[in-house]
């Protein structure tokens, strides 16, 4: 749904938007996997041609610009000019030339933003190793650029032995994403009042512990929303929504969702991307449907301001 809400409400055709998105991780996430390509990369200073920096940006050029020569490389050779680009009846010279132009683009905006180190700001600490080096990384191109949606994923939740307590590996996990969220809510606070950041997850687990001291596959979990346009709190967990016994209602294991994930990404691409009904329809097709079958399901939680 990331994808196509970029791809509908945007035109991807113009120059200015060809960095809107990333999945920072070693491969594409789903959530941006479509017809036009996003890039994908673990930090953005690797984002670039193969070499050492020196040669990687000799490769790479640089646009024209009036009364200066010209360094032959990529920005180059995909530019429009008539000269290089004669036969435009050619096929797929015109999508060749575009989609170069798209990659020099990008190319070059993710190392202009990554040029020079970045610094956390306001006394951000992000957590050490994987996670918070992409999440340090998402924070810089937030600051640095106008990417519009940036993916990243943390694992180890498929706790089916030994999950341990409070401070055992389910626990310590929470603790990471805990600490990732405060160091991005200190660190771009500049940007904070047009961020939003959400969690989410294939599948929950189960509220019975198994054999293996561990947890299983269920149908219910949280999820977790930040941003300047949030309403801070806890939603859908109160006496009015769930009852004695709920925690074990399905199977005598665990709890039966009470809001589909949709609705909560409804909320967030209407109030925080100013998408109108026909536009969410294409960007989470079916919702219209599912709305109407289980209304229930998709009543608003009212989380966005």
């Amino acid at each position: 749904m990331f994808f196509r809400q970029l791809v509908e409400t945007l035109d991807m055709s113009d120059p200015k938007n060809d960095f809107v998105a990333a999945s920072v991780a070693s491969s594409q996430l789903l959530g941006l996997r479509g017809e036009s390509p996003f890039p994908s990369f673990r930090a953005a200073k690797r984002f670039r041609l193969q070499g050492n920096e020196a040669l990687a940006n000799k490769t790479l050029g640089r646009e024209a610009s009036k009364g200066k020569p010209v360094p032959r490389g990529v920005l180059r050779l995909y530019e429009s000019d008539p000269a290089m680009m004669r036969d435009r009846k050619k096929l797929y010279t015109e999508l060749v030339q575009n989609t170069g132009q798209a990659l020099g683009a990008t190319l070059k905006k993710v190392q202009d933003a990554s040029c020079i180190a970045c610094e956390p700001a306001n006394g951000a600490t992000y957590p050490n190793g994987d996670f918070g080096e992409k999440l340090e990384e998402a924070a810089m191109l937030i600051k640095r650029t106008d990417v519009k949606i940036l993916g990243l994923n943390i694992g180890g939740w498929d706790t089916h032995a030994d999950q341990g307590q409070a401070n055992g590996s389910h626990g310590n996990r929470l603790g990471e994403v805990a600490q990732g969220f405060q160091a991005l809510h200190l660190d771009p606070q500049s940007e904070w009042e047009d961020v939003i950041v959400v969690t989410m997850t294939e599948f929950g687990r189960t509220s019975k512990e198994n054999a293996g001291k561990g947890t299983d596959h269920a149908e219910a979990s949280a999820m977790f929303v930040a941003g300047g346009g949030v309403k801070g709190g806890v939603y859908n967990c109160d006496e009015t929504r769930w009852k004695d016994g709920d925690l074990l209602s399905e199977n005598g294991r665990y709890l039966a969702r009470k809001t589909d994930f949709r609705a909560i990404f409804g909320e967030i691409f209407r109030k925080h991307f100013g998408d109108d009904e026909t536009t969410l329809e294409k960007v989470i097709p079916g919702y219209g449907e599912g709305a109407t079958a289980k209304p229930d399901d998709f009543s608003p939680l009212g989380f966005m301001a």
